[in-house]
């Protein structure tokens, strides 16, 4: 069986504080990738003759390889007819890049766009290395180590978790009664910078620019934060910005290959401090419950609500349905559907007293937090997921470190508006 390559740094590993997380698999046909229909022709031409170990790195038994793998090959191999026919036919590398989401049609194309971002990532390696190290060195300090830098980022997963979370700017847009909203973060050089004479420049006290109550000095935000960054808009994530080292100008735009971006966190109004969307959705929910124990089970089923809300939602409605019921099994049963490595006593703390059978209100701030946090650690998954696909398994904290950072008391849950 041919290795399959994986995608990116660290693929394939754990992203989910608790539960392994399966890549998306390629459509397959007969052991093959199954390529679209009207390239596949042309592709097993293209193959028929090629050394052995080239047909592998291009078509594997287990699915493609990388696309950085296949242009490396390209680059490296010895056998020129092989490196002339596939350089010159367009149609593999029109199917790369459209894998990775890419601009072009040649390999001229592809070999230009994943060469420019592999010069943003170790950029933004580097960055990484000298925001840990904190002395403004161009170089990376011996002193700053893998284990350093994973410690900073879960610091700064969490901390960006927050800061998003309950942003001003956004929470408009986030749908109150029903309907689930998309955030999607990436790592960019210019976050928290803005463009001056050309540049990306740092914003620093007295230039001028403080207008807004979450406005950060660069170096504050980078100590806080890193390089994270995020948007509502899905091609934010596919684009990144920096200041080029070649020229030293300002590029607006390098795209990030698919394969290095991570799934957007999905949010409801909720996730957000806002005591107005607070109010909204809780409405919503105390209407869903009322309608489910007065008509019958069946109706949240139809409601556009996240699946894990629905599911709260029903059992709180069938248990307070039914006299005979236990409502403290209600609760713990309840606690039972939270996946998330939560330390037991921050759950137990949050969640201690049951609320009365006939108490709408209560049952439905109930699910509204259990939903709150669930969302929230969707974020700070997706923010692991991007570290890891960047940066690498070695840079990225594992998930047991993530879990135990939690435990930290300025990580605890707590009965108020800005816990994580």
């Amino acid at each position: 069986m041919a290795q399959r390559f994986s995608v990116g740094a660290g693929a394939g590993e754990e992203i989910a504080f608790d539960a392994t997380a399966k890549a998306e698999e390629e459509p397959k046909e007969n052991g093959n990738p199954l390529l679209l229909e009207e390239d596949q022709p042309n592709l097993e031409n293209l193959l028929v003759g090629l050394p052995e170990n080239l047909y592998r790195k291009i078509l594997c038994e287990d699915g493609y390889c990388t696309t950085k793998e296949i242009c490396r090959f390209v680059r490296e191999t010895e056998e020129e007819r092989a490196k002339t026919i596939l350089i010159q036919d367009d149609v593999i590398w029109k199917h790369f890049l459209k894998k990775e989401d890419l601009p072009g049609e040649s390999y001229d194309d592809l070999e230009k766009q994943m060469m420019r971002w592999d010069m943003y990532q170790k950029a933004l390696k580097m960055k990484l290395y000298e925001i840990v190290a904190n002395d403004g060195s161009e170089s990376v300090n011996p002193t700053v180590t893998p284990e350093k830098c994973q410690e900073f980022l879960c610091d700064a997963i969490f901390a960006f978790t927050k800061r998003v979370a309950t942003a001003h700017s956004w929470y408009k847009h986030l749908p109150v009664a029903e309907g689930i909203a998309k955030f999607y973060f990436s790592l960019d050089l210019s976050s928290n910078r803005r463009m001056k004479d050309g540049r990306w420049i740092d914003f620093v006290d007295g230039d001028g620019t403080r207008i807004h109550y979450s406005w950060l000095p660069t170096a504050s935000f980078r100590k806080r934060y890193g390089c994270f960054d995020y948007s509502r808009a899905e091609e934010w994530g596919s684009t990144v910005r920096w200041n080029n080292p070649e020229n030293g100008k300002a590029e607006q735009v390098v795209t990030v290959p698919k394969s290095f971006r991570p799934s957007p966190a999905s949010v409801t109004a909720v996730v957000h401090g806002s005591k107005v969307l607070f109010r909204g959705r809780k409405l919503s929910y105390m209407h869903h419950l009322e309608a489910e124990i007065s008509q019958g089970p069946s109706l949240l089923a139809e409601t556009n609500l996240p699946k894990e809300a629905i599911r709260n939602l029903q059992m709180i409605a069938q248990a307070l349905a039914d006299p005979s019921s236990d409502l403290s099994s209600l609760r713990n049963a309840l606690l039972g559907t939270f996946h998330t490595h939560v330390p037991g006593d921050d759950l137990a703390d949050l969640f201690s007293e049951v609320p009365s059978r006939d108490d709408l209100s209560r049952w439905a701030d109930f699910a509204i937090d259990l939903q709150r946090i669930r969302e929230r650690f969707q974020m700070a998954k997706s923010l692991r997921r991007l570290c890891l696909l960047v940066y690498g398994d070695e840079l990225t904290p594992s998930p047991q470190r993530m879990s135990a950072a939690l435990k930290k008391s300025r990580y605890q849950i707590a009965k108020s508006w800005d816990y994580l």
